[in-house]
């Protein structure tokens, strides 16, 4: 069952005490929170609609505490990821982020065994399109651990893909702290090199070119 559905379903429940409810909607409303049951990813104002209605059922008001902490924290975070270039240059996404300071950074993190990652490339072409002359940089990063599939699928996609790179190190304390579980992922960086969305929309997400001209007028 859908997160949504099953936390539907809880609040409307009349046997279970008010504390084992509490304790069923909050671990529901995580699920929620991290995208669980689904390829895509919840709107953001869907996540936002059922953190109110677990805090008006539960009057527990911890959470929204918690993610406020989060987004406050996020910015903090240091983005050290070792990383490669298709030509084999060893770098890192904190060099990357560096080297496009002052620019808004879109990092799109894929593997080319990922379908709804490659689904999304059509739309990331065209998202291209329309940032095109504006401080956007993209920045796509494989989690793929065969090299060979990686580059066939750079080679493959080379109009979007030229400037991609692949984790090199998947225990980087980086990916830990920011729960990098589950592809397609997306993260924004602001002009001054930080974290501003830690789960960022899809090209395919119609806020998309919203969330990245807020990023560019802060």
């Amino acid at each position: 069952m859908k997160p949504v559905l099953a936390f539907d379903r809880m609040a409307r429940d009349t046997v279970a005490t008010p504390l084992a409810r509490k304790g069923i909607l909050k671990r529901i409303l995580n699920k929620i929170l991290v995208d669980e049951g689904g390829w895509k990813h919840y709107p953001k104002e869907l996540k936002a609609r059922y953190i109110n209605k677990y805090t008006e059922i539960t009057g527990d008001s911890t959470v929204v505490q918690q993610i406020r902490k989060n987004d406050v924290s996020i910015a903090s975070l240091k983005s050290v990821l070792p990383l490669e270039s298709v030509d084999g240059e060893k770098t890192g996404l904190e060099k990357l982020l560096e080297r496009n300071r002052g620019k808004v950074v879109y990092v799109d993190f894929w593997a080319s065994w990922c379908g709804p990652c490659v689904g999304q490339f059509p739309a990331a072409e065209e998202l291209h399109k329309r940032m095109a002359g504006k401080d956007v940089a993209f920045i796509f990063i494989s989690s793929d651990t065969s090299q060979k599939r990686w580059q066939d699928a750079v080679r493959q996609h080379s109009n979007l893909l030229a400037g991609s790179y692949r984790i090199l190190d998947y225990g980087a304390d980086f990916l830990k702290e920011i729960r990098h579980e589950k592809l397609p992922r997306y993260l924004i960086y602001g002009r001054d090199g930080k974290l501003v969305d830690l789960d960022a929309p899809r090209p395919t997400d119609k806020e998309i070119d919203e969330t990245l001209m807020a990023a560019l007028n802060r």
